[in-house]
């Protein structure tokens, strides 16, 4: 049996939210890009993220990295990505300021761009608008993390 459009992003907003993620990130980049020149920049973020939160031990505390899904949207024309973030990493008052931060960070790698970052409350609802571009003909849209993913938030 074939999966519906419908059911298929259904089931992937629920994968999405099964995920915890703890902050929801828009990230834009205001000028031209391609798919794989944003994506470097963001997985450049999240290294850094994690080398603030982890310090010199980063390398040995892997479970302890940021996991994230994103989502790349709108590639013609205003390519910008949602991100689901699972930061596990520190105390609440470290991640705090570490994503206070990361908004300077990325200014720094795009300058032209800008970030917003939303704690996650719903997890569902984040889930659908983070997938809400993304059908079977657009997987190759959306990129999961294999690192940093906790059960619990």
């Amino acid at each position: 049996m074939r999966t519906t459009k419908t059911e298929f992003k259904e089931q992937l907003a629920n994968f999405v939210s099964s995920l915890n993620a703890t902050h929801f990130i828009t990230f834009n980049f205001n000028r031209d890009t391609t798919k794989e020149g944003a994506f470097s920049k963001i997985d450049e973020l999240a290294f850094r993220l994690d080398r603030k939160l982890i310090g010199k031990q980063m390398q040995k505390m892997t479970n302890l990295h940021s996991g994230f899904v994103l989502a790349f949207e709108n590639l013609e024309t205003n390519l910008h990505a949602h991100a689901a973030f699972s930061i596990v990493a520190g105390d609440d008052d470290k991640r705090n300021s570490t994503l206070d931060n990361a908004i300077s960070t990325w200014q720094k790698l795009v300058p032209s761009g800008s970030m917003d970052i939303q704690t996650v409350y719903d997890g569902s609802g984040m889930a659908k608008y983070l997938t809400k571009q993304i059908d079977q003909t657009q997987m190759d849209n959306l990129y999961i993390s294999e690192r940093g993913w906790s059960s619990e938030k």
